[in-house]
Parts: C-alpha cells; structure tokens; sequence
C-alpha cells in the first residue's frame, strides 16, 4: 500500500523494520540485508532522517554477529558525517566521548557482541 500511495518512508521503514524483526529472531544475516538495502533505498530516494536511527540498527546486527568492528566502524561513519547535529548537535568533545565509549563497550565485550551497543 506504501508503495502504491508513493509513501517512500513508510517503504523504508517496512523494509529496516523487517530486517530489525529478523533479527531479533536470529536471523542475522537477512537481517544485515534488509537493513542496507533500505538505507540504500532512504539514499536513493533522499531521505534522510532517521539514518543515525537506520544505522545503529545495521552497527547492532553487525555486532550481534560478532562483526565488532564493523558495527563500531558504522558508528563512527555516522558521528563523523554530522548526521546527529541535525537532532542533537553535539559538540566535538562529545563526540568524542561517544567514539570513547564505543571503544570501551568492545574492550568489555571481547570477542562477543554482549553490551556493545547497550547503555
């Protein structure tokens, strides 16, 4: 029906959510799928809010499936595009302080994903 009514968010937000539900059912390689091919769909249609969201759902499928430095590289990629200022503009030294604990939380983790991306 979202397709039909030309809604491209709610597309995108069908397909991440789907991959998100994946996911939780330990589906963790469709999930990763779902979840790039809609941020390739949200760029493609130039959508951007709600990327760092779309993102952090791609970094935690990732590291869930032991993929640590990939989740973390994912994270990092969206603090150093300014994605966040939009919502949260935060200053460098918060940035910072983010990257810090995400590196912290990989320490903690070992070789694991447990806590890598829970506060």
């Amino acid at each position: 029906m979202s397709r039909e009514q030309r809604f491209s968010l709610y597309v995108i937000l069908s397909i991440i959510s789907r991959g998100r539900a994946l996911g939780g059912l330990g589906q963790l390689r469709e999930a990763k799928l779902e979840i790039q091919l809609g941020l390739d769909e949200a760029r493609s249609k130039g959508v951007g809010f709600m990327l760092p969201m779309m993102n952090s759902w791609l970094a935690d499928m990732h590291a869930r499936s032991g993929k640590n430095e990939t989740a973390l590289s994912i994270v990092e990629q969206v603090l150093a595009n300014g994605h966040l200022e939009k919502f949260l503009s935060p200053s460098r030294h918060e940035s910072d302080s983010v990257i810090v604990r995400g590196h912290g939380r990989m320490e903690r983790a070992g070789h694991g994903a447990d806590g890598l991306f829970r506060c």
